[in-house]
């Protein structure tokens, strides 16, 4: 998004301070031309819809009743909120911003998905469980900094109530 800023800008600095002319209107042409090229689709947008995912992955995890939930589908809630951060994570490389905050839900989850995998070959009355759900405490803890420090440039499409962690 910098780059199409930048690309543009300088193009309209290039013209000369004249706002007629070909020249100018080409200049500004060209320019618009090679920032869509090298640009994303709408990089705003990308951002925002890789945030809703996150989001969205999040209500999955905290829906998951630890207590409840086969293993199973606590490695899949996981696995998906993993792969949510992934791309959000590869939409802003590059940047530092909210690089810290994606580094530790990464490595929270990291530490869920091993709890899991711990609790799935431990005998039942190992008390593994406690584990998973500090575990999963810990990514709900993590995606909510990471969300605050998102803030309102990616506000969530629609109000949802979250559901209490088990």
């Amino acid at each position: 998004m910098a780059a199409a800023a930048t690309l543009v800008l300088a193009a309209c600095s290039s013209s000369g301070g004249s706002s007629s002319g070909s020249g100018s209107a080409s200049a500004r042409a060209s320019a618009s031309s090679a920032a869509s090229a090298s640009a994303r689709p709408t990089p705003v947008l990308t951002v925002c819809q890789e945030v809703n995912s996150v989001r969205h992955a999040l209500s999955s995890i905290v829906a998951t009743s630890i207590g409840q939930a086969p293993i199973s589908e606590i490695q899949a809630v996981t696995r998906a909120m993993q792969t949510a951060l992934t791309d959000l994570s590869n939409t802003v490389s590059g940047q530092t911003e909210w690089s810290s905050q994606i580094a530790a839900l990464k490595t929270q989850l990291d530490r869920l998905q091993s709890a899991a995998s711990s609790d799935a070959s431990a005998p039942p009355s190992n008390g593994g469980r406690s584990t998973v759900a500090a575990a999963k405490a810990s990514v709900v803890a993590a995606t909510g900094r990471l969300l605050s420090a998102i803030g309102n440039r990616c506000p969530a499409s629609t109000p949802s109530p979250v559901p209490s962690s088990s």
